[in-house]
Order: structure tokens, then C-alpha cells, then sequence
């Protein structure tokens, strides 16, 4: 052919240029989405160059296809301050579903407080308003639960543990009981203990870290025990002047080798004897056994290395 062969290549790489020139992905900002076809070309393919008379080759069309889609990320146009208490879902603003994921979120919120969290799990709820511990041990934290250790709410055999039944109350860092709906919607794999017993001259508060996890805290209140291997006298720094026997030591959740001795939600229990058998003492939210009346704190009978206790704690518990 004359010149066709060069004449062929050059029309391919500006078919090449030009497929690169739309290649993109992501949130794109412009006249064409990203998924539409490019359509076709056609290529003339010129006149023979024999010695024949020169005949026209007549033209193919190339299928330009569709553009190659190569993550570049997401271009966002959400403000974060048009939308307080949640976050950029890409171009708008969407609800997180825990405190840690809207923690991570880009441009995520990083200071205490309360923001709606979306609803979705197993029941499909509305979203709602929820406290988020953001600084606190690395932040991320969504608080589940607020339990007074002087009141029955809360007490080993409460149904709250178990059921889908909300406590209503202010979803923020006070000391008015609560179940919230967190309790039921927000999956996990740490769970955190705050508690606070009332001294001279100022509360004094401690925390622990408990590596568990479930889809929820209702999922993880109906297994049964689940173990945890914290040093003891991390339980032993939760409550001031106390007082727990010196056997047994079994911990973690949903911890009740018998029903009509200690046994706790979450905590650890002791015996004088070596056995887990008739525990006497106990410390951690959900308690029952020995005093019924305190709830959440420390209770020890029989032998307790600091002799008898009824201390009452508020306790947060908090989910990440």
C-alpha cells in the first residue's frame, strides 16, 4: 500500500491517546460517566500500491470499548461542617455505624461527644444518637451501657443483659442508667470498663481493656462464659480498698459457676478454697451473690484479703 501500513499505525496511537485520555474511576467530576461506551472508528485503509490499477481497500471499524476504570481514590466535595455529628460518605454526608469507624473516617471527628450512629444490623433500626469516647485509649470507643452498682437494674439475672430492650437516656457521659441502642446494633472486638466509686476528696475512676468480640453485646450476654486472661491485679485496680479471695480467679464475661454464690456480667470472682465451687467475692459490672444489693463494684465475704466489702461503682461500658 502506499503510506497505509504508516498511515494505520498512526490512526492506532491516536486510538491509544485517546483511550488513555478517559481513563478514570473513583468520583468523577465531568461531562462523561465513567461507565459510558466510546463507541467506534473507522479507519480508511487507502488504495492498494500493486501494479494493478489502484483499487480502494474500503475502511474497518475499531471498537473503542469502554474506558479502563484504575482506582484513584474518591474526590470528595463533602464539608464536614455541614454536617455535624456525622461524616463525608464520599460526596454527601452518611451515618457511621460504631464511634471507631467514624473515628476513621477521612476528616472524622477526634473530641468526645455525641453523634448519630446509623442503625443497621439484624434489626434495621433508625439511626441515633450515641456518646463516642474519641481520645480515650486510642479513642474509637461507642458506650453500650451505664449501670448504677446501688440499684437492681443491672443485676446478673436482668433480663437487660440478654434482650433487645433499650434503657432510654441521654446518650452522653453521665451517671443516669442506660441500655442503649448501641447495646444492640454495634459490632466489636475490644470491650472497655470504666468504673467509678465515690471517695474523699475526689472519684476515683479506672479502666480495663477486654479483648472479646461479637456482632453485639446482646450476641455476646446470651454465650455462654467467655475467658479472659488480664493479670489479676488489674481487676484488683478497679475499686479502691479492695478485697477479693485469694482462689479461683476465673474472669471475663458472663462468669457464674453457680447460680446462688458470686458470679458477675463482666468481672472476677474468688474463693478461699481452690475451686471456683461456692465463690465468695467478686468485682465488675452485673454482679450478684453474697449482696444482691450492690450490683457493680466489689463484694467479698469469707476470708477476702481486705476482709469483708460492700463497695458500691458506677461502671460505662464501652465497645470498639
Amino acid at each position: 500500500m502506499r503510506g497505509s501500513s504508516s498511515f494505520v499505525l498512526l490512526l492506532l496511537g491516536a486510538v491509544a491517546a485517546t483511550g488513555c485520555s478517559v481513563q478514570r474511576s473513583g468520583l468523577y467530576v465531568g461531562p462523561t460517566p465513567i461507565d459510558d461506551d466510546l463507541g467506534v472508528a473507522r479507519v480508511d485503509l487507502g488504495v492498494s500500491d500493486g501494479d494493478v490499477p489502484d483499487p480502494d481497500l474500503g475502511g474497518v471499524e475499531l471498537d473503542l470499548g469502554v474506558p479502563v476504570e484504575t482506582d484513584l481514590g474518591t474526590v470528595s466535595a463533602c464539608d464536614p461542617a455541614a454536617c455535624p455529628g456525622r461524616f463525608c460518605d464520599g460526596d454527601v454526608c452518611g451515618y457511621a455505624r460504631s464511634c471507631s469507624e467514624l473515628k476513621s473516617a477521612p476528616r472524622g471527628p477526634t473530641t468526645d461527644g455525641a453523634y448519630t450512629l446509623d442503625g443497621d444490623g439484624p434489626d434495621f433500626l433508625a439511626a441515633a444518637d450515641a456518646y463516642c469516647d474519641m481520645t480515650s485509649d486510642a479513642g474509637g470507643w461507642t458506650l453500650v451501657l451505664k449501670a448504677n452498682g446501688g440499684m437492681p437494674t443491672f443485676r446478673y439475672d436482668s433480663p437487660y443483659w440478654t434482650d433487645n430492650e433499650e434503657l432510654a437516656a441521654s446518650p452522653v457521659y453521665d451517671a443516669v442508667e442506660a441500655k442503649l441502642r448501641t447495646f444492640r446494633t454495634v459490632a466489636f472486638t475490644q470491650v472497655r470498663v470504666v468504673m467509678v466509686t465515690a471517695a474523699d476528696p475526689t472519684p476515683f475512676m479506672r479502666s480495663i481493656i477486654l479483648d472479646v468480640g461479637a456482632n453485639s453485646c446482646v450476641e455476646l450476654f446470651n454465650r455462654g462464659q467467655t475467658d479472659t486472661a488480664l493479670d489479676r491485679s488489674a481487676w484488683l485496680s478497679m475499686v479502691p480498698m479492695v478485697s477479693l479471695q485469694d482462689n479461683c480467679g476465673m474472669q471475663g464475661i458472663n462468669v457464674a459457676p453457680e447460680t446462688d454464690h458470686a458470679r458477675v456480667r463482666i468481672g472476677i470472682i474468688g474463693n478461699e478454697q481452690g475451686n471456683c465451687g461456692s465463690a465468695n467475692s467478686r468485682i465488675g459490672v452485673g454482679g450478684a451473690g453474697e449482696n444482691d444489693d450492690v450490683t457493680t463494684g466489689n463484694v467479698a465475704r469469707w476470708n477476702g484479703f481486705g476482709n469483708n466489702r460492700d463497695t458500691v461503682s458506677f461502671a460505662y461500658v464501652f465497645v470498639r
